[in-house]
């Protein structure tokens, strides 16, 4: 297998699913637990700790077949794909700049072609620093057990460590009794107990969260007064969801725009969806441009393409209708440059004649990589960023040294807004770079644009997936909080059971998820009995027997994948500054596929 599936490998794990690979770890143990021998087992079968998958192989628990203890992983090929794979994360912090040994056990059968193998990889800031995924030496033919190593000296600059097991080929492979050792010293495993709460923490949780009897945004606003004290020093009120795809987090969200509005009249409101297409919804519902469907049908995304968020839209329409207040609708995600480049084109034609030529040459020529970079795979896109960075940059810097000159014709705003059309540009050429993930940072350079010229003076509420709006490094909500630290208060979304709209093996369509496990948030929180609650954690955490909430458990995240177990470890009360949990939930529901722009 070489570098170029293990980069495709990492953009599979990390960016169409969203998320992280899970390490457990109780509230005292020293070494984190990794499930090196495959014996833990989640509730769907799979083992704990680890994501498995790939193109083309199953890859699943061996109870028949194993080195030691009495269960092993087994990777078979079943159809025509590259690889499957188990990946897990090591803690970076215990390596750095020492050794050291990863060995496992590995029996074969039948594999003619490719190869099986141990792997490790280590990423900087800047992208892969090491990387020994066993390509020149790994277990080939039918054979039995036998031992593999990868030594490696590991970087001081190392941000990150992804390790795993791999077939690339046919055939099947077994792994089991996996080793890792740091300057010769074993990393000892021990499996870690679930974190049970007493009934006196359940209760602190139950005494101190804003219980609301149902999520339906038509109900008055009387069991969301104590969010009145929550939102009272915040200028950006940031909500995230646990799935793309539950109509009771819609409903909630749209419940606190409303509530927010009933306490400010004038809000900016802000999704996690293209700047240019999401004005069109803004021409709807101030204006009454176009209709509802269509301008949201034109936002791309399947995920805000339901009911429960055209009931939100109309519901704004209404609002600005009443003349009680002022509600708006930007976006601030960057992903697809149609239409900024059309309002572009439109400008130039318009106010640049002299220059308009040239410049669209410029323009075309993004629009042509696009066209390409929607067609090809993961891993060969970053071979087309420079292009598309290279000729969106240079409209970029002659409309930012022109706006002077634009400003004598036309109003500020549309001219900023021209050239934050050109700024879209160049964040998705910057997005393709190889090793570089700059989604989160260019849609938090949004919002921070929108606040500062749309709602300098206004409260803000964005919507985003848990993962963006979590104030983890890396993620927009950490940018954001760098930026406006107090004035911005993050609510995560959790649920313990249900269903949600999702792409998954049957298509666009309904799914369920297991179930949490002891130990984790959502089987905590299910415990108080509470079906629907907000948590404060200032007022949580001010209790010393609440310091369970400063501890990392698992924590479920689902994007916009079907997943049948999707927790990671979370410290919540460094992501978020309160949760909303919901105890049963509903997959939102999906407006007509002809709605939906392609």
């Amino acid at each position: 297998m070489d570098q170029r599936n293990i980069t495709y490998l990492s953009v599979m794990l990390f960016f169409l699913f969203g998320i992280a690979c899970y390490n457990s770890q109780s509230l005292d143990s020293k070494n984190t637990f990794l499930n090196l021998d495959f014996e833990t087992i989640k509730n769907d079968g799979s083992p704990k700790n680890w994501y498995t998958g790939g193109e083309g192989y199953k890859v699943e628990i061996d109870s028949l077949k194993f080195y030691s203890g009495k269960k092993s992983l087994r990777i078979s090929k079943v159809t025509d794909g590259k690889f499957g794979v188990a990946t897990s994360t090591f803690p970076v912090n215990e390596v750095k700049g020492k050794h050291i040994t990863y060995s496992g056990w590995i029996k074969t059968e039948n594999i003619i072609t490719g190869n099986a193998g141990l792997w490790w990889r280590v990423d900087g800031k800047d992208g892969i620093i090491k990387i020994d995924n066993m390509s020149d030496r790994g277990a080939i033919g039918t054979a039995g057990w036998q031992e593999y190593k990868i030594d490696m000296d590991i970087s001081e600059d190392a941000a990150n460590i992804n390790f795993g097991v791999l077939l690339s080929g046919d055939g099947t492979a077994w792994f089991d009794n996996l080793q890792i050792k740091i300057d010769e010293q074993v990393y000892e495993q021990s499996e870690p107990l679930p974190f049970v709460p007493t009934d006196e923490q359940l209760e602190i949780v139950k005494n101190n969260s804003i219980h609301f009897s149902s999520c339906d945004p038509n109900n008055n606003s009387n069991d969301l007064t104590k969010l009145k004290k929550i939102f009272k020093d915040a200028d950006i009120i940031s909500l995230g969801e646990g799935t793309h795809g539950t109509k009771e987090f819609f409903q909630m969200k749209h419940r606190i725009v409303k509530y927010a509005a009933e306490q400010n009249e004038n809000i900016v409101f802000a999704i996690e969806a293209n700047m240019p297409e999401a004005l069109r919804v803004n021409d709807y519902i101030l204006y009454g441009k176009g209709d509802a469907i269509t301008a949201l049908g034109g936002l791309y995304f399947w995920t805000w393409n339901t009911e429960e968020v055209l009931n939100m839209i109309e519901w704004m329409r209404s609002y600005n209708l009443s003349g009680k207040g002022k509600i708006e609708f930007w976006g601030f995600d960057m992903q697809y440059p149609k239409l900024a480049i059309e309002n572009l084109k439109k400008f130039l034609n318009e106010a640049d004649k002299t220059h308009a030529d040239s410049l669209i040459t410029f323009l075309d020529e993004v629009s042509n990589v696009f066209e390409k970079v929607i067609k090809i795979s993961p891993q060969e896109k970053y071979l087309l960023a420079d292009y598309w960075y290279n000729n969106a940059i240079k409209v970029f810097n002659y409309f930012q040294s022109n706006r002077s000159k634009y400003l004598q014709t036309y109003d500020t705003l549309f001219v900023d807004v021209q050239i934050q059309n050109a700024r879209i540009l160049v964040q998705g050429g910057e997005s393709l770079f190889k090793n570089k993930q700059s989604r989160d940072e260019s849609m938090a350079e949004n919002v921070v644009w929108t606040k500062e010229h749309i709602a300098k003076d206004r409260k803000m509420v964005l919507w985003a997936h848990n993962e963006h709006v979590s104030k983890i490094k890396g993620r927009m909500g950490n940018y954001l909080a760098q930026k406006f630290g107090d004035e911005m208060i993050v609510f995560g979304f959790a649920f313990y059971s249900g269903q949600y709209t999702a792409a998954g093996k049957n298509g666009l369509g309904i799914y369920t998820t297991s179930l949490p496990e002891p130990g984790s948030i959502e089987w905590i929180l299910n415990k108080t009995g509470i079906q629907n609650m907000i948590i404060d954690f200032k007022n949580v955490t001010n209790n010393p027997k609440s310091d369970w909430l400063t501890q990392s458990l698992d924590f479920r995240s689902i994007g916009a994948m079907a997943m049948d177990y999707a927790f990671r470890p979370a410290v919540i009360t460094k992501e978020y500054d309160a949760l909303i949990f919901i105890d049963k939930t509903t997959p939102s529901k999906l407006l007509p596929k002809e709605t939906r722009s392609k």
